[in-house]
């Protein structure tokens, strides 16, 4: 079997890292290397994976770094890594006993070089929240761009120069979509095989400064895909991809500034950005009617109403909607 090294940054998460620990060891398929990084924890994180070493020496391998974020600490298990296949976990979630198994099927059955699986997003008392990832039309724009339920090969990643952004947030967006020109035939498992759980401290659920890391990141992905010559080809991908997290994911985060003025400044930051970047972004091919009828009820009225909102400046009335629907129902999907 080919090996598969999984990767797991850690920081502070002495009371969950267990369950993650265990659900990979319960796994079905066993050819794999568990690269750890203790990215300077100042709680018992590090006493608790000790004790898994002792009881897996040649199967756990712990590195300690100084913090640096999630994002330095996977490139630096990247390049420890010898296994055919990465794939990336973060420590407070938990896998189902057969998803590398399936994982690895799926890309060696296919001749693919990459596969992912739905997932369930649950809570700390593994209280199931709703599944995601498992769309009706299976095209690589309907992602989610967390590296967490997917399988990558290393080789690709290594001779393309995948990296995740370090010191910033939306580290995973980065490495997600530099990898996407190189992905083919790509599997698609409906079965939610990957937990994540949502927890009060997710990045998702909240709000400062770092939000702006976006358009770093953003501007690292459109220089690679122009360096190596991907921007022509997949320029409808591209542009979707900065529509959907700078419009419906960046400026959904900034929902939570409560200051009229500044959500107005935020929203003409991120206009005036995307309109440089993509000048007709509001005739991306898949915001046409034809495309967006593949979507959900919800998600279609979300974007058709949303992009033109953005367009014609009435933004600011689509976020307050939007706030409104988060009070009611604060287990919504976001984006």
């Amino acid at each position: 079997m080919n090996l598969v090294s999984i990767i797991i940054p850690a920081y502070n998460c002495q009371e969950f890292i267990g369950q993650c620990l265990d659900s990979i060891l319960a796994q079905t398929y066993q050819s794999i290397e568990i690269i750890i990084v203790n990215d300077g924890s100042t709680d018992n994180t590090l006493q608790v994976l000790n004790k898994y070493v002792d009881n897996h020496p040649k199967l756990i391998k712990v590195y300690s770094v100084p913090n640096g974020g999630q994002g330095r600490a996977r490139n630096f298990a990247v390049e420890q890594a010898i296994g055919k296949y990465l794939l990336f976990i973060d420590s407070d979630d938990y896998l189902e006993k057969t998803m590398i198994e399936t994982l690895v099927e799926a890309v060696e059955n296919n001749n693919s070089t990459f596969a992912i699986c739905a997932y369930s997003r649950v809570t700390p008392e593994d209280t199931l929240l709703f599944n995601e990832m498992d769309p009706k039309y299976k095209e690589i724009i309907n992602i989610n761009t967390s590296p967490w339920n997917k399988l990558f090969i290393r080789e690709l990643w290594i001779e393309n120069d995948v990296r995740f952004s370090e010191g910033l947030w939306y580290e995973d967006l980065e490495a997600v979509l530099k990898y996407l020109p190189h992905v083919k035939n790509p599997v698609w498992i409906s079965t939610p095989l990957y937990n994540y759980v949502q927890r009060e401290t997710s990045s998702i659920n909240q709000y400062d400064h770092r939000v702006e890391d976006i358009f770093s990141v953003m501007n690292n992905v459109y220089t690679y895909y122009e360096q190596f010559g991907y921007l022509e080809k997949y320029y409808d991908e591209l542009e979707y991809f900065f529509i959907m997290h700078l419009i419906f994911g960046h400026l959904s985060r900034c929902v939570s500034e409560k200051d009229e003025n500044k959500r107005q400044q935020y929203i003409k930051k991120t206009k005036d950005y995307i309109e440089d970047k993509f000048p007709n972004y509001y005739k991306n091919k898949y915001f046409k009617l034809g495309e967006l009828k593949k979507s959900s009820l919800g998600m279609f009225a979300i974007k058709l109403v949303g992009i033109n909102a953005f367009r014609f400046n009435y933004f600011a009335l689509f976020l307050r909607l939007y706030d409104l629907k988060l009070h009611l129902s604060p287990t919504i999907k976001r984006w």
